[in-house]
């Protein structure tokens, strides 16, 4: 199996910031870690600890800040004019290098709490893996949380458009144990119903690993793909649009997973374009969520829930906000650990309860009607998505969505 590649953040500090030596081992103490001096430096690098936090052994070291082009991440609205500046002028960055091992998710939350100790000051969070870029506020916030953030942190996904297709592929699965993944010749006018289809993929192959290729796996209901490695793949579909030999440089090429449609046929499985998906994707698939990524946004849609309770008393009577939450409930004839998970539109919360509109249709869980108004016990919360006249904001964003209206908290 191939080794997987190290995981690599960088923290731009201000300009007039350094971190020492003597300071970086303190810090990296109040984390608990184990700090070993005693390491060879990278070539620029001003100095160099090791240290183990929680089992995961890591490399630390400050640098002179190289350049960044950061017009990309304006343009996104990742980070505004002022983080723009502020990285613009920082002379030092500090990086943390770990291998994530079974549990990356977990792994790398511990090393972005490693970050964050190390730089609670930082100007901006430069993902060398991914190609992501994060403003300080979200580091911190991941960091001071006792839940890990969304699989969604560990890669980027990429849309890259030419002759009416669409090339969307990742950046940074790799050091999860994974392959990248590469959705071609996506027809331009339905790309964005194929992003979701993506992100199930990645999060289940983070948590689970990529079946073998050519083997049939279902990331949904009744969605049937297989992979192939680009090379292979591009024998099969030569690609119209971008995507094909031409565009595999070294960050393109290496180990990478084509997703097609499986079909199956009587003499067995085909691979067919992902392309042929677009009318179920265009619909309302479901795509299926695994036991850890539901647990994980349980436990993080609690921590939070205050969060949703402020705004919805500010805005809950606007126009253009809408507050739903995810509910599961015990299957009908299953054991209390089979929930089927429904959404319902919250009007008020009251201590535990939820005055709720069930919003679902539901399939194993008869006492419940669409359209149904009242009371929910927020025990059963699984989720939860506030709905703003400029975008929608679950747990993993609130924080995007508090700093648009100026809170805190």
């Amino acid at each position: 199996m191939q080794r997987r590649p190290a995981s690599v953040l960088r923290v731009l500090l201000g300009s007039e910031a350094a971190l020492g030596r003597t300071e970086a081992q303190q810090r990296l103490a109040e984390l608990g870690a184990t700090v070993e001096c005693a390491l060879e430096a990278p070539e620029q690098a001003r100095w160099a600890l090791g240290a183990s936090v929680e089992g995961l052994s890591c490399q630390v070291w400050m640098e002179p800040t190289p350049p960044l082009d950061l017009g990309g991440a304006v343009a996104a609205g990742l980070i505004d004019e002022d983080q723009r500046r502020a990285a613009r002028d920082s002379s030092f960055s500090v990086l943390v290098r770990c291998v994530l091992g079974e549990r990356p998710l977990r792994d790398f939350h511990t090393q972005l709490r490693v970050l964050a100790r190390l730089a609670p000051a930082g100007v901006l969070i430069v993902d060398e893996c991914s190609r992501q870029m994060h403003p300080p506020q979200w580091l911190q916030e991941v960091a001071a949380s006792s839940t890990p953030p969304s699989p969604r942190a560990l890669y980027a996904l990429h849309a890259v458009s030419g002759d009416g297709r669409v090339w969307i592929h990742s950046h940074g699965l790799p050091r999860c144990g994974c392959v990248d993944l590469d959705l071609l010749e996506v027809p331009v006018d339905d790309w964005r119903a194929f992003v979701p289809l993506a992100q199930a993929v990645a999060a289940r192959w983070i948590e689970l690993g990529p079946p073998p290729q050519g083997e049939v796996f279902e990331p949904g209901h009744g969605i049937a793909l297989l992979w192939l490695p680009w090379r292979a793949a591009l024998a099969k579909v030569k690609p119209v649009g971008p995507g094909g030999s031409g565009d595999r440089d070294e960050a393109h090429g290496g180990p990478r997973a084509v997703l097609f449609a499986a079909e199956r046929t009587w003499t067995g499985t085909k691979p067919r374009p992902i392309a042929a998906l677009a009318p179920r994707l265009n619909g309302d698939p479901i795509l299926y969520v695994t036991d850890g990524e539901t647990e994980r946004m349980a436990l993080l849609a609690a921590e939070r829930l205050p969060r949703f309770a402020a705004l919805l008393a500010r805005h809950g009577a606007e126009e253009g906000w809408r507050f739903l939450a995810k509910l599961g409930y015990p299957r009908d004839g299953g054991d209390e650990a089979q929930r089927e998970h429904l959404w319902f539109e919250v009007h008020a919360l009251h201590g535990d309860g939820a005055d709720a509109t069930l919003l679902s249709e539901p399939y194993d869980v008869r006492s419940l009607r669409p359209g149904e108004r009242g009371v929910h016990d927020l025990g059963l919360l699984s989720d939860w998505l506030i709905i703003a006249p400029w975008g929608e904001f679950g747990p993993d964003e609130v924080g995007a969505l508090e700093a648009a209206e100026g809170l805190t908290h």
